[in-house]
């Protein structure tokens, strides 16, 4: 066998190896409405995203230093027979491991049922809200829990979204917004869930509106003809002096912006009190959690005037009643 032929046959099998990909950051993801779980159990961070194609699924990345990403996993799939239209697709997922299994909460919807028309509402209202799911691993699959009714955890006659969960000594906590569609002046609201996650054991309770950020007032109207309030994202975090605050997302001079709430008591069920914008000019679903050397992070959408658009991480400093950016955001 002459020379230069054995040579091509002793580089084939390292030809026909896969070839590593290149490392992928949140940049270059450039995903919407994403969510990050800090998952001690494995050592592992997972983001979670919406995805269209090729159907309404939740995708999930993975890393082990929140820079370099692998994935996309598929998680999540509406189920066949669901209240929700796979074709008007999910919104804003994220996961929570919670007595040792992980819960999906993700925003659902369904423009075919109506829950309220004019002259009963100021517009037309269709159902949509937040459903819980539940899996064994954080790559999924979620599935629906048992005894769960086929309908979203938030009230079935609310148009919710951006559903989180807090768990306030052993009660667990669904925080949601009140979209501004329905209400005019959107709200942040919690209701409390059963021990297992299945379905709520009260009637909601509401927290605050989003026109008592007293920047708000102090602007006017966030919107012109007819004039509203947005609110979405809640998300939440105790304080190393023992205090509960609320990030959640609103407007600044028109605009999306980040701002922090605190409860006066210590407990979900408040009252609320608004404490100052974080972050103008971004939005979105926003989390909070912190990377496994003890940092506090936030995941938040940035606006595309602002660099390639999709979810940022930035990191914050834990003030005592409040938080506040460790560097200035880009």
């Amino acid at each position: 066998m002459c020379r230069g032929l054995t040579w091509v046959m002793l580089a084939l099998p390292l030809l026909a190896q896969p070839q590593p990909k290149p490392a992928r950051t949140l940049a270059d993801l450039a995903l919407p409405g994403a969510g990050i779980l800090a998952d001690r159990d494995s050592r592992a961070y997972y983001l979670y995203s919406s995805r269209e194609s090729p159907g309404a699924e939740v995708a999930a990345y993975k890393s082990q230093d929140l820079v370099n990403w692998d994935g996309p996993f598929s998680v999540f799939k509406i189920p066949e027979g669901s209240w929700a239209s796979p074709a008007e697709g999910l919104r804003n997922p994220e996961v929570h491991n919670y007595r040792g299994r992980y819960y999906l909460l993700v925003t659902l919807a369904n423009r075919a049922q109506v829950i309220a028309r004019p002259p009963e509402s100021w517009r037309l209202n269709t159902r949509q809200g937040t459903q819980v799911f539940a899996a064994d691993s954080p790559l999924g699959p979620f599935a629906a829990i048992p005894g769960a009714a086929n309908g979203p955890h938030t009230p079935e006659d609310f148009v919710a979204l951006d559903g989180t969960l807090y768990v306030e000594g052993d009660l667990p906590y669904l925080v949601y917004a009140h979209d501004w569609t329905q209400v005019v002046d959107a709200s942040i609201e919690a209701v409390r869930l059963k021990a297992d996650l299945s379905a709520p054991v009260e009637e909601a309770r509401y927290l605050f509106k989003a026109s008592d950020a007293p920047w708000l007032r102090q602007q006017g109207a966030t919107s012109r003809n007819p004039r509203y309030y947005p609110a979405g994202g809640p998300s939440l975090h105790r304080t190393r002096n023992g205090s509960l605050i609320m990030i959640w997302s609103g407007t600044f001079n028109g605009r999306s912006a980040v701002t922090v709430a605190r409860s006066l008591t210590g407990s979900v069920r408040g009252p609320w009190r608004q404490a100052q914008t974080l972050l103008r000019g971004y939005g979105g679903q926003g989390t909070l959690f912190h990377a496994f050397d003890g940092r506090l992070m936030l995941l938040v959408n940035r606006p595309a005037e602002r660099g390639p658009g999709g979810a940022v991480l930035m990191e914050l400093v834990d003030a005592g009643d409040t938080v506040r950016l460790k560097t200035a955001a880009k």
